[in-house]
């Protein structure tokens, strides 16, 4: 219960962030074109940052193989998301269908996930999420482009892009949230620590991730017409999906898999990875659907859509999800 209380309390502090940034626009004191730096911001600096603050601990062998069961968890919340996809959203005559089965898929574990994760667990949630920030690059630049390049090459606009193809693998690997956790990595498991100075940076990068996400988001909410919403019965559907049933079935399956024989943090564990699945729809669904030659407008709309919807529905998730640990 107190969990969810911080969640329904972060949730108000970041929507009032986002309404910041679309009071800017809307009043004509910010101009929307800056969100290409504060996105290079938040990718090449803030996250990276976020990242490398949270490894910042002392080694600790029950801790890494904690890590090592976040990314196996992780792997099994996307093993169902990809099945579901892949089973409802049946390609056929359906337009977008790459483009709804990345949306169910990806979820905002950056904008979203990481400040709420922070709020509710502190740094060791955080530390725990870095897998799941690698293992959705590695599935977004892969399985995910490969799904939006697919509806591009339907509207003749780029060729499918096979999800094991060199470039492929070359930018799931290589991405600046990737690098940052191998760097930081590495520095747990050789027991590096950044001297004051440096880490007195870091930790200043890494407290504005919160802040410059939900301007992000507040910046895009200003350039939405909400008209759409009259014709979004479908779009409504992928993010009810996206936002209840997904995170609905994991909890089900996560919850008869016992791993307190591996560690004594499993509440912290599997916590983490439902906040982290039950977010919405990640922004990259309406920049990568640009990218791929999908319908970067849809995108975008299930971004906007699943993101004020997410205002009720994870605080409720959670409320669930401590009910069920409860129980158990």
């Amino acid at each position: 219960m107190q969990n969810a209380w911080i969640v329904v309390q972060q949730v108000a502090v970041m929507a009032l962030i986002a309404l910041v940034g679309f009071s800017l626009v809307r009043f004509g004191k910010l101009k929307t074109d800056v969100t290409v730096g504060l996105s290079n911001l938040l990718v090449y600096a803030v996250l990276p940052c976020v990242i490398i603050s949270a490894m910042q601990r002392d080694f600790d062998p029950d801790e890494a193989r904690l890590l090592l069961l976040s990314a196996v968890l992780t792997v099994l919340s996307y093993v169902i998301c990809i099945t579901f996809a892949q089973l409802v959203l049946r390609r056929g005559k359906r337009p977008n269908a790459g483009l709804e089965r990345f949306a169910l898929i990806q979820p905002n574990t950056g904008y979203v996930g990481i400040p709420l994760v922070q709020a509710v667990l502190g740094a060791d949630g955080v530390f725990l999420l870095t897998a799941y920030i690698v293992i959705f690059n590695l599935v977004m630049f892969s399985y995910g482009r490969y799904q939006l390049s697919c509806d591009g090459e339907e509207r003749g606009l780029v060729k499918a892009a096979s999800p094991f193809s060199p470039e492929s693998l070359l930018r799931s690997a290589i991405n600046p949230a990737s690098v940052s956790v191998v760097i930081g990595l590495g520095m747990y498991l050789l027991g590096i620590r950044l001297p004051a100075v440096p880490m007195a940076v870091v930790n200043g990068f890494s407290g504005l991730n919160s802040m410059v996400s939900m301007l992000l988001i507040g910046i895009f909410l200003s350039q939405i017409d909400f008209r759409f919403l009259r014709h979004f019965s479908r779009g409504f559907v992928i993010c009810l999906i996206r936002l209840i049933v997904l995170p609905l079935i994991f909890m089900a399956v996560i919850s008869v898999i016992h791993l307190d024989w591996l560690t004594a943090d499993e509440g912290l564990l599997k916590t983490t990875i439902v906040i982290a699945a039950s977010t919405p729809v990640a922004v990259a669904a309406s920049f990568m659907a640009e990218l791929c030659g999908a319908d970067n407008l849809y995108g975008t709309n299930l971004v906007v859509v699943s993101t004020l919807m997410s205002i009720v529905t994870m605080p409720l998730i959670l409320l669930l999800w401590e009910g069920i640990r409860a129980v158990l």
